[in-house]
């Protein structure tokens, strides 16, 4: 019995009982007590010493007889019940504990002698020494004697306010935690190591169109949401396990139920592991799709031309800042650059007015998405002037790309109610150098060539070879 004894000693030790023990201690004390049923028998004569050794068992243990007068207690039940075994002895406790609770002692003990055995619950304690009421989960056993007459009750009663309390409080917060999750206006799921998913929030369905019943797991969730890249999204997931700290996911493209594309900002967290062991996560997404839609629009507007939808001068220059720095990164590579101007634009405005230059304007600009290759770009760099960056062409291919685009410009006139409004266009030509300090220094280049070509009667080609063009005004 001493094995025993040391070993409820051992386990309440502890501030709490691991669940998985529960039941295994519960069954020591019920072997304790029946080995303690035959102890009583043989030392019925000799209380003190059957005390003494009931003082080494550190859970409350006391004995009632028939009447439900206190036969036995230890130290354990003195400190549990804030009452000393001398008040008890011989009675009751009527005195000692609020009338509600003496009457539910009283039926009780009768309700386990007529049960003819054992029975555990959980029971309302008073405690005399904190002044409150604690809860108590308590195991009774009855004896009788050789004829069937009850005899005593063996009891054992365990303090279980604060495990009660923290199982509470454990309940209140995943209560929280999941009603948090399920009215989050984002989409939210708790997903644990196994793949299962473990709660999700309403949001989530409603953005995606897929019911929360039809994503048992992680990995359906990725076949429904990232389709072909459902494989790589399992693999990032699984990696997200390894995580002490809140990540910042970024954005990933998702697939609703109807085919529809939304984008997500998402991020992840650990949360505490599961009773179980298992680790779990928290994953959100905030859908962004129209706040991205909105930037794509206003970084349109802040890079194109409203008119033309050609790239504006700050978006040119953007791309010709990056051109000399490729130049300049490949070595042995050339790029080209024209300057493009419609010939006697204020004389079609003035004429036809500016509703028609604009469309004028419109018109030139087709004809060059259309005479050059997808590479090329070409802006509306201010008014009736226009400018290409021609990559990987030298002075001689560009100047062909120039007289290309104006016999096609002569040969394709503007037409407007039945009225042909012929257009012409000056271009200077001008290679780019990998010296060049910045874009505006190139596009000047080109420019002292275009104002050549306008001065040598327009509807021509200038080349500014060597920066001669530019040495000749510098000079």
């Amino acid at each position: 019995m001493n094995s025993v004894i040391e070993r409820l000693q051992h386990q309440l030790a502890k501030r709490a009982l691991p669940d998985e023990s529960w039941n295994e201690f519960l069954d020591e004390i019920r072997t304790c007590s029946e080995k303690l049923e035959q102890e009583i028998t043989f030392l019925r004569a000799d209380r003190e010493q059957l005390l003494a050794i009931l003082n080494l068992v550190p859970v409350a243990f006391f004995v009632k007889d028939r009447n439900s007068r206190f036969f036995l207690m230890n130290l354990a039940c003195e400190e549990q019940w804030g009452l000393s075994f001398q008040d008890l002895r011989d009675t009751d406790a009527s005195k000692f504990f609020p009338p509600d609770q003496i009457k539910q002692f009283f039926a009780m003990d009768q309700a386990i002698f007529e049960g003819r055995k054992a029975v555990e619950f959980e029971e309302t304690i008073w405690n005399s020494a904190k002044q409150c009421n604690r809860i108590c989960y308590t195991f009774k056993r009855p004896m009788y004697d050789e004829k069937g007459e009850p005899l005593y009750l063996v009891c054992v009663t365990l303090d279980i306010t604060d495990r009660k309390l923290s199982d509470s409080a454990l309940l209140d917060s995943e209560t929280r935690l999941r009603e948090a999750i399920t009215h989050s206006p984002n989409a939210m799921m708790m997903h644990a190591e196994d793949g299962n998913i473990i709660m999700a929030s309403n949001a989530l369905a409603a953005i995606t169109g897929y019911k929360l019943e039809d994503l048992p797991t992680i990995s359906v969730w990725a076949e429904k949401a990232y389709g072909i890249h459902a494989d790589s999204m399992r693999a990032k997931i699984r990696a997200l396990f390894e995580l002490n700290t809140v990540r910042h996911e970024g954005e990933s493209t998702i697939i609703t139920a109807s085919g529809e594309k939304r984008i997500w900002e998402i991020m992840s967290q650990p949360l505490p592991k599961l009773p179980d062991g298992r680790r779990v996560l928290l994953s959100s997404g905030v859908d962004i799709t129209e706040h991205k839609r909105m930037e794509k629009e206003l970084l349109a507007l802040a890079t194109t031309d409203a008119l033309t939808n050609l790239p504006n001068r700050r978006q040119f220059l953007a791309k010709l800042e990056d051109e000399i720095v490729r130049m300049q990164r490949l070595g042995n590579y050339c790029s080209s650059i024209l300057m493009l101007d419609l010939d006697f634009f204020k004389l079609i405005n003035d004429t036809y007015g500016h509703n028609t230059g604009d469309e004028v304007l419109k018109h030139f600009a087709q004809l060059m998405r259309r005479n050059l290759r997808s590479i090329d770009t070409a802006a509306r760099i201010g008014g009736e002037e226009f400018a290409v960056i021609l990559p990987g062409l030298d002075l001689a291919s560009a100047q062909q790309v120039a007289e290309r685009l104006c016999e096609a410009l002569t040969k394709t006139p503007f037409v407007q109610k039945e009225a042909r409004i012929p257009i012409t266009v000056s271009v200077g030509v001008a290679t780019l150098d990998p010296g060049d300090p910045n874009a505006d220094s190139a596009l000047l280049c080109a420019d002292k060539a275009l104002y050549l070509a306008k001065n040598s009667g327009r509807n021509r080609v200038e080349l500014a070879e060597a920066r001669s063009v530019v040495d000749q005004f510098a000079a």
